[in-house]
């Protein structure tokens, strides 16, 4: 199997909790290929989360339960167990024979896989640690830092408003999104599917640049960026 056809999961998570210990409520992932080839896509609602009152009431994007609620009636995702929706996933990138993960700050949303495991089956072993292990893994924040976002981009970020409260260039997805599609309305969905959609758009990317992607991920990438910054 050349580089070009070898599969690729995107996925992307929505979390309650606070930040060192993050609980998924929302999954979407779609296996693919360096050129934006979708093979499969999914959107799972986990059941322990989504439905417990006290944990979505603290989650930042908690008011979308009743879109979720929809969702759900209409067919577009599925609530499950968390259990379910990981042996889904483990199941999926066998049939595919996935060699790469990729997410956006992907040490978050590894993180908030495992702590969901941990506090809804307990600690101590944990499968879903050894099974993302085997992979190649991608974080689409550092490789977009480190080889899309340059001058230009900077230039476009302070035309357009798109800074932080501190002066700094945002490097988020969305922002990456409205920069390439010259869209400065764009609004982010926040829902798991959807975000892995803007995720796989700004990884072709960088392969069709010719880019590398680093294995490693840096932390706090978007400082990297502010270099660029015109004077």
């Amino acid at each position: 199997m050349s580089k070009k056809t070898r599969k690729i999961l995107v996925f992307d998570t929505e979390t309650a909790g606070n930040f060192s210990a993050p609980l998924v409520y929302d999954i979407g992932y779609c296996i693919t290929d360096r050129n934006g080839n979708p093979y499969l896509e999914r959107s799972f609602l986990i059941t322990a989360v989504l439905c417990n009152k006290v944990d979505m009431a603290n989650a930042f994007y908690g008011w979308k339960v009743p879109d979720y609620i929809q969702d759900i009636a209409d067919g577009k995702r599925q609530l499950v167990s968390f259990e379910y929706a990981m042996n889904v996933l483990m199941a999926d990138c066998e049939t595919y024979k996935v060699k790469e993960i990729a997410a956006y700050n992907l040490p978050f949303d590894l993180k908030a896989l495992m702590s969901t495991e941990r506090n809804l089956y307990g600690g101590g072993y944990s499968y879903l640690e050894e099974f993302f292990q085997k992979f190649v893994h991608h974080d689409l924040w550092t490789t977009a830092c480190e080889n899309l976002y340059k001058k230009r981009y900077c230039k476009w970020c302070l035309d357009n408003g798109q800074v932080s409260e501190k002066g700094n260039v945002k490097t988020s997805a969305e922002v990456g999104h409205r920069y390439f599609n010259k869209d400065v309305d764009f609004v982010e969905s926040h829902t798991g599917l959807e975000d892995v959609h803007i995720e796989m758009d700004i990884m072709v990317r960088v392969y069709k640049a010719g880019r590398k992607f680093d294995k490693a991920p840096k932390p706090m990438p978007w400082r990297g960026v502010q270099k660029y910054r015109p004077e």
